[in-house]
């Protein structure tokens, strides 16, 4: 985790803006814990800010970057401050972080009750859902809302489920607000220690690789949680034969993404999909819709 020596200086969009964060468009009550998105996406909550009750300081970061930093309020113009008020700065800093640490604790679990009643309430997925037809997959682990919209568990490493991800049928995609999305995957199939695995992003993409190709295949969510799950995958099946069946997209994030994966679930392959059309851009969902399984 990357965790920023305290932050002095006036104002805190200041602390955020040294910190390389854009600063939330949110009411920092002091003594709050105010989640706000930190990819401009509707309903991600990865960031997090919690101004000390003194309202002189604050603990803030962002859960899906793992970082933290704190901001001390202290005038550019004022002289360096002394070592025994570097030391309550520390203090105070280490007291604001466990609290913070435990009121996103106290929110993620109870984001994931609420998960686990809305994942028992839904129904067995129409096989006519309008998603699943456009994509042409078998709706593996899925279930389906009052509202046609396809539900997917996040299961954590323990295997419980963590969060929830909801895809509508327009193919918007949102995860469940205020529950941990660190770490969440979906196993499609049965993995045993020395089968092969393969660890995909999106969900439509997986079910695609394990209709074309029947091996154990792991839906890692978004982009920058691939690296997590890969290295958590390796760790529970280090015997396992292991590739990241990576995604093509105009800024190359995917394939980053993907080699970021492979680092941290090595020994691992990544294999990108390759368009008799020569698109550069698509994933092995997209390939299997225009050239089949």
């Amino acid at each position: 985790m990357s965790r920023g020596n305290t932050i002095f200086c006036l104002t805190l969009p200041e602390a955020f803006e040294r910190a390389g964060m854009s600063f939330p468009d949110k009411d920092m009550a002091p003594g709050s814990l105010i989640r706000f998105s930190t990819n401009d996406k509707t309903g991600d909550t990865a960031g997090f800010c919690k101004v000390f009750p003194d309202g002189v300081g604050a603990v803030f970061g962002c859960n899906r970057a793992d970082t933290k930093f704190t901001w001390q309020m202290r005038d550019s113009n004022a002289p360096k401050p002394t070592n025994e008020e570097r030391q309550a700065t520390r203090l105070k800093s280490h007291q604001a972080r466990q609290q913070s640490d435990a009121d996103i604790a106290k929110q993620h679990a109870s984001a994931a009750a609420t998960a686990v009643r809305i994942w028992n309430e839904a129904t067995d997925i129409d096989p006519a859902n309008g998603y699943v037809t456009r994509k042409m997959i078998t709706p593996y682990y899925a279930r389906q809302d009052l509202d046609q919209s396809i539900v997917l568990p996040l299961r954590g490493p323990n295997g419980e489920v963590q969060s929830l991800q909801f895809i509508r049928i327009d193919g918007d995609k949102q995860f469940l607000k205020g529950a941990k999305m660190k770490g969440g995957r979906l196993f499609i199939g049965d993995l045993e220690n020395g089968e092969p695995i393969i660890l995909a992003e999106g969900w439509a993409t997986a079910c695609s690789v394990r209709e074309a190709i029947g091996e154990s295949v792991v839906v890692g969510f978004s982009g920058s949680n691939m690296s997590v799950v890969a290295a958590d995958l390796r760790r529970k099946f280090p015997d396992s034969p292991l590739r990241i069946a990576g995604d093509l997209d105009d800024h190359g994030k995917g394939a980053e993404f993907a080699q970021a994966a492979a680092a941290t679930g090595a020994p691992a392959v990544v294999i990108l999909p390759k368009f008799a059309d020569g698109r550069a851009a698509g994933d092995w969902n997209d390939l299997a819709q225009a050239e089949g399984l």
